[in-house]
């Protein structure tokens, strides 16, 4: 790409021209998947105690019993939910005193990848992260081909890649065995898959199956085709036809019932996680309207109230699902309220309870504007037909309505960051173009 020169901006140009010719695409992928991995080894070193963390074990000991012989299964010495115990003993009578019951309270889509690492490599963590760095390299180039394709040699891929090689959040979450970076690697292949060719019948099956795994790792990923569909209605984009969005259904629902069905076996209940959205929904209604529960020790102090020790388990997240259910209703205006002072809260991130007042403003400084070029963005392709761009505002927003009402914990939009990426390169594309169109040439050289 080149720059114009001309005698006001001959300095700006000459700075300009000199980073183009020096950060070809080639050499921004290459900087990113770099970037990305300083800030793996920096997180993984910094967090070394913590690679396995909170509940994760309910992912990480499921995943060794499967790759040891026992079956995707929780050791009943470690963490039991006495109601899926004796679900389980009172359909298999012959199991009854067994010490290892099948697991469900996560869905086992995560666990089974990790069984893999796990079957060549033992129980190591370390091999569990590098697995994740892997994921997560793959995915940048994905995002790189992603962009490569949506806008060519313009400026918005520079921007786009700039955003992705700067942000570190996507490989902290990889230093963490938790099914964060899977699931972004799918997300982000389905979204290749799907919404970067024009897709025949062969490319929408290869996506539902891409997609299905989403699902079987995280299971609101079922609902995307819907959403897909509502994004066709909208915008018109043929991709997201009712053929092909039904067809992505049908393969997600596939994915997720051989889940469910497997359950109904072990429990002779159809279950998709026994840990349901009990916990998610009663955080939501302890939020404040322009701000989020303190911390998890003041949480912990109110579920204790309910009687709740362990909110994984069946009954106990019942107890907060109902608890939630009558809080909205009590207060359905005020609550509707939080929901949407939560959407910008999703994307503007403030770090955990830990975080300083000093570290809070900064990241509300960072974040609160990309937040504005995404909005900006999402409106100036809003009549769009590209599949690419009407996917992303898709995406952005289902993410958006999903989490606003049921958790403002950032790292449940992870996901969607790369999309976001894309609108807010578009702002700032747009807004470059305007205020300093000198920089532009109308030659065949420039960047558009």
């Amino acid at each position: 790409m080149k720059f114009t020169e001309n005698n006001e901006i001959k300095s700006i140009s000459k700075v300009i021209n000199f980073l183009a010719g020096a950060f070809t695409p080639r050499n921004l992928l290459i900087l990113a998947l770099a970037a990305q991995i300083i800030f793996f080894i920096i997180f993984a070193v910094l967090n070394k105690a913590t690679w396995l963390r909170g509940d994760n074990n309910l992912y990480e000991t499921p995943a060794w019993n499967l790759a040891s012989g026992n079956g995707l299964t929780i050791n009943r010495n470690e963490w039991e939910d006495p109601y899926l115990t004796e679900l389980y003993y009172k359909a298999h009578p012959e199991k009854n005193g067994s010490d290892f019951i099948p697991a469900a309270t996560f869905p086992g889509g995560y666990s089974y990848f990790l069984a893999m690492i796990y079957t060549f490599a033992g129980r190591s963590h370390l091999a569990a992260i590098i697995a994740n760095l892997a994921l997560l390299c793959a995915t940048v180039w994905l995002m790189y081909s992603i962009a490569r394709r949506a806008f060519g040699d313009k400026v918005e891929f520079y921007f786009t890649m700039c955003l992705v090689l700067i942000f570190p959040l996507w490989a902290f979450w990889a230093t963490i065995i938790i099914t964060d970076t899977l699931h972004l690697f799918l997300l982000t292949l389905f979204a290749f898959a799907f919404f970067v060719d024009k897709p025949s019948f062969r490319r929408v099956l290869i996506s539902g199956i891409i997609l299905g795994l989403a699902t079987v790792v995280r299971p609101y990923a079922l609902l995307i085709p819907i959403a897909l569909l509502i994004g066709n209605w909208m915008f018109r984009c043929r991709t997201f036809n009712l053929k092909n969005t039904l067809t992505l259904t049908i393969i997600c629902s596939a994915f997720l019932g051989g889940w469910v069905l497997n359950n109904y076996y072990q429990f002779e209940k159809p279950i998709i996680t026994s840990k349901g959205l009990g916990d998610g929904l009663w955080l939501s209604t302890q939020k404040d309207i322009f701000s989020d529960h303190n911390t998890w020790e003041e949480m912990n102090k109110r579920m204790a109230q309910l009687g709740i020790t362990d909110f994984h388990r069946y009954h106990e997240n019942q107890i907060l699902l109902e608890d939630a259910i009558r809080r909205i209703k009590e207060r359905p205006f005020r609550d509707a309220l939080v929901t949407v002072t939560s959407m910008p809260r999703l994307w503007i991130s403030t770090g955990g309870t830990e975080t300083s007042v000093t570290g809070k403003i900064v990241l509300i400084l960072v974040f609160s504007p990309l937040f504005v070029l995404m909005l900006v963005g999402g409106f100036l392709k809003r009549k769009s037909q590209n599949p690419i761009f009407v996917g992303t505002i898709v995406i952005t927003a289902y993410f958006t309505l999903v989490f606003a009402h049921l958790n403002t914990e950032g790292r449940y939009i992870i996901p969607a960051r790369f999309f976001s990426f894309l609108l807010i390169s578009v702002a700032l594309a747009c807004f470059l173009r305007r205020y300093a169109p000198r920089l532009f040439s109308n030659n065949a050289n420039a960047v558009k």
